[in-house]
């Protein structure tokens, strides 16, 4: 937001005492996660040219953030998070220091279990702290084992997402492999690689 005020475009703005842009990210990131591949929607008062908000944008972004493309969509269109399809993961799951390190094979058959697993029932809370239960199996795509060490499985998750802006986490991921080997796992070195959009 800082980076847009900087640029001078005419960026549309929320009214009331406190104005804000008019921006939405497709699927906010949880805190201290990376994120390679996201979009988001701005709206502007006036017409701009793609190719010139992208630059402008761009020069006052803090180093390591890289507008990829840029496009012009119709303000009265889909919201960004009805288009959303698919979310790719990259993470690395880990016994904890001290903690009995399973096996490569025991890693493999846990991922195996759970991929067989269906359906596959995920236990929380709404926001008024009601408990509620969901199968999140639909969601999961795929799920595979780049590297496996005794201590450490590097995983890619593909995961589906639904127009409610629904999906899998790494720590729910996290949380049925643990249950599987019988054991803790810490999750280290979350991004999220890609947000594919069903256009796309």
């Amino acid at each position: 937001e800082r980076a847009l005020r900087r640029t001078g475009l005419p960026v549309s703005f929320t009214g009331g005492f406190h104005p804000l842009p008019r921006l939405q990210l497709a699927l906010p990131l949880p805190l201290g996660v990376e994120g390679h591949g996201e979009w988001l929607d701005l709206e502007f008062a006036l017409p701009v040219v793609p190719a010139e908000a992208r630059d402008g944008l761009q020069a006052e972004l803090p180093e390591g953030f890289r507008l990829l493309s840029v496009a012009e969509v119709p303000v009265s269109g889909p919201s960004l998070s009805q288009e959303l399809a698919e979310a790719h993961w990259r993470f690395t799951l880990r016994t904890p220091v001290g903690a009995p390190a399973p096996d490569p094979a025991a890693w493999r058959c846990a991922i195996d279990d759970l991929l067989a697993t269906d359906p596959l029932p995920w236990h929380d809370t709404d926001k008024k702290g009601r408990p509620r239960q969901r199968d999140c199996r639909p969601y999961l795509l795929e799920l595979e084992a780049g590297g496996v060490q005794a201590g450490a499985a590097d995983l890619f998750l593909r995961a589906a997402i639904d127009p409610q802006g629904r999906s899998l986490r790494p720590e729910q991921i996290r949380a049925w492999l643990g249950e599987r080997l019988a054991r803790p796992l810490e999750l280290a070195a979350v991004r999220r690689q890609a947000l594919r959009l069903a256009a796309c």
